[in-house]
């Protein structure tokens, strides 16, 4: 990523590739999109606080919340912390937390 931020000439090598994978993820049945509202906004700074997420992480928890959803798919191991949050990884490091946790 660090690479990419100091040549950001080097981003459109990726753009197709990347535009391929959105596309294959956008045809996935029964995906479901959310856009973020005002109030996932605010919730993500209370879910920042609580469970020591960035940003980016704590929008996702909070728009997974608020659809009622409550599970999440991801490689990132810090939404394991999140309680009531079921979390589905390939993750050792996930996998590893304590089972009350919602590591599934």
């Amino acid at each position: 990523m660090a690479f990419l931020k100091d040549n950001p000439e080097r981003v459109s090598e990726y753009t197709h590739r990347l535009e391929e994978a959105t596309l294959q993820i956008l045809e996935i049945p029964g995906l479901l999109l959310v856009e973020l509202t005002t109030s996932q906004s605010l919730q993500a700074l209370s879910v920042m606080n609580r469970y020591g997420l960035l940003p980016r992480d704590a929008l996702h928890t909070a728009a997974v919340f608020e659809t009622g959803i409550e599970t999440i798919i991801t490689t990132d191991a810090d939404f394991a912390r999140v309680d009531g949050l079921h979390v589905y990884t390939c993750n050792p490091k996930a996998l590893r937390m304590t089972p009350d946790t919602g590591v599934g």
